[in-house]
């Protein structure tokens, strides 16, 4: 059936000289995923979903850096015969990233899905760090939900994590002129919304478009990577290529400060690095500064 609906895709975008690409979602294992993206002789999805960063990566209980580590690469190492690997961080049926994990994290993850190599695959709010809004049992629509009764629907629902996208501080958060809507706007949006991440010195929204303009880079856009654990809560990964500038990824998945032996770790790290994106919870001045290894 993927083979086919693929057949047809490719004919229409030929036919009217377009681009187009067919994405899967199916929750199955690491194998079968893999067959949907069929053979060069009869292909099927451009990509189906990655949905790993979701199965395999908890923050209750905390996965290990190692364990996210063995998580990409075991993904990575089957992305073979030109497959185009993607990371998807939730979607509308998983909680929202800062709810399923933690506020802090929201940059961090963000790094991953989107330099490391492949498609990044952003669900609305992610960018701005959206969490879940509270749903009484009166204002629970989803079916799944519902099913589950007043004593089981919050177990249940994903109404939690489908409100409005929180574009500024008006009504509804600038969603809709209504003072309702069909799902009820998050009560954070006054203080948590697109507009005023615009406006901030530091915020989600502005460390999102410095990864989404970094992809553009010749070394993030090709696959090479190396993604190793610099210690328990510390992940780290490159992305390097010969004669272009190269990039060193550090995500701390614990509330604490460490200090980890990057070049220990990782291939092809120089000997001075200068930081270019942070996240906002980084002490450090957001403008580019020198890093010499060694040094203080």
């Amino acid at each position: 059936m993927v083979v086919e609906w693929r057949e047809l895709l490719d004919n229409k975008t030929r036919e009217e000289n377009r681009t187009g690409v067919l994405m899967l979602e199916a929750y199955s294992t690491l194998d079968q995923t893999m067959r949907y993206y069929g053979t060069s002789s009869a292909p099927g999805g451009h990509f189906p979903f990655n949905f790993l960063f979701i199965t395999d990566v908890h923050y209750e209980p905390e996965s290990s850096a190692e364990e996210i580590s063995a998580t990409i690469n075991k993904y990575l190492d089957q992305i073979t015969d030109g497959r185009t690997p993607n990371w998807v961080l939730g979607n509308h049926d998983q909680h929202r990233v800062a709810s399923r994990f933690v506020p802090e994290l929201v940059d961090g993850l963000n790094f991953l899905a989107q330099l490391l190599p492949g498609v990044a695959v952003t669900y609305n709010g992610e960018e701005i760090g959206m969490e879940n809004t509270n749903i009484t049992w009166e204002q629970c629509v989803d079916p799944q939900g519902k099913n589950a009764g007043p004593d089981g629907y919050l177990e249940a629902t994903r109404d939690l994590e489908r409100t409005p996208f929180q574009w500024d501080n008006t009504t509804s958060a600038g969603f809709s002129e209504n003072e309702t809507t069909w799902l009820p706007v998050n009560e954070n949006y006054k203080q948590l919304n697109l507009e005023a991440q615009k406006a901030a010195e530091k915020s989600h929204y502005k460390v999102y478009k410095q990864l989404t303009a970094l992809r553009n880079k010749p070394a993030i856009k090709e696959e090479r990577t190396h993604v190793a654990a610099l210690s328990d809560g510390v992940l780290g990964f490159t992305r390097t290529l010969e004669n272009e500038e190269s990039y060193v990824v550090v995500v701390n998945f614990r509330n604490e400060e460490e200090v980890v032996n990057v070049k220990e770790k990782l291939n092809e790290v120089p000997d001075v690095i200068t930081m270019r994106i942070l996240s906002i919870n980084s002490d450090h001045m957001e403008r580019p500064r020198n890093v010499r290894y060694g040094s203080d």
